[in-house]
């Protein structure tokens, strides 16, 4: 199975900044423990049409991005977004501005860079010492003109360390965080760069 993935418009970020540890993590609510590492790549792309399946995920407008782009597969749509998840994940622990910017929406980008330089600013490294994606699901969907809108709900298993030197300022070495994430990646149908763009984070709320 094979996607099509393209550039897009601008549109009105909502993102819920988190206090101390979860500014750092810029993901959702903690829960529980466990343990194991990640990986990375980007959506991938495509050109080859694919059939419309008769079951779609919840009632989310999947179909309507089908009928508009016969390349798009939600299947494929799916996993590539658990890999754009790990990578501006890790991107954004590692202060790499670069794969952030190609990743993400100007507005985006732009509060990524805020926390990140905030975060040079007070000498602090983010740590992330292990990392499990549990489950990615597609929320809901929606397409308005030739703009894609799609919405993952992660959840995913991590143990983050903020930490000044050798000091850990937040986080917790032996325990493991379970967060959900709400992230709305979006894409203009008819532009030519084969990628998604993450646009904003949502709070999950409590799960």
């Amino acid at each position: 199975m094979e996607d099509s993935f393209t550039a897009l418009d601008l549109i009105i970020l909502v993102f819920t900044v988190f206090i101390g540890y979860r500014l750092y993590m810029v993901l959702g609510r903690r829960t529980g423990p466990e343990k194991k590492p990640a990986e990375t790549i980007i959506f991938p792309g495509s050109q080859e049409a694919h059939p419309l399946p008769d079951d779609l995920p919840l009632a989310t407008n999947v179909k309507k991005i089908m009928l508009k782009d016969r390349t798009f597969s939600p299947s494929v749509f799916l996993e590539g977004s658990k890999k754009a998840f790990e990578m501006i994940l890790n991107a954004f622990l590692e202060g790499d501005a670069k794969t952030l910017k190609g990743l993400t929406t100007p507005k985006m980008y732009a509060l990524f860079k805020v926390m990140m330089d905030n975060r040079r600013t007070k000498k602090q490294v983010a740590e992330l010492l292990y990392f499990r994606l549990v489950s990615a699901e597609i929320l809901e969907s929606d397409l308005v003109d030739n703009r894609a809108v799609i919405t993952v709900k992660f959840k995913s298993e991590q143990t983050l360390l903020i930490k000044e030197g050798d000091k850990i300022v937040e986080g917790d070495p032996d325990f493991v965080d379970e967060v959900t994430d709400l992230w709305v990646f979006s894409r203009e149908i008819n532009a030519a760069a084969p990628i998604w763009f993450l646009e904003q984070i949502q709070d999950a709320g409590t799960p």
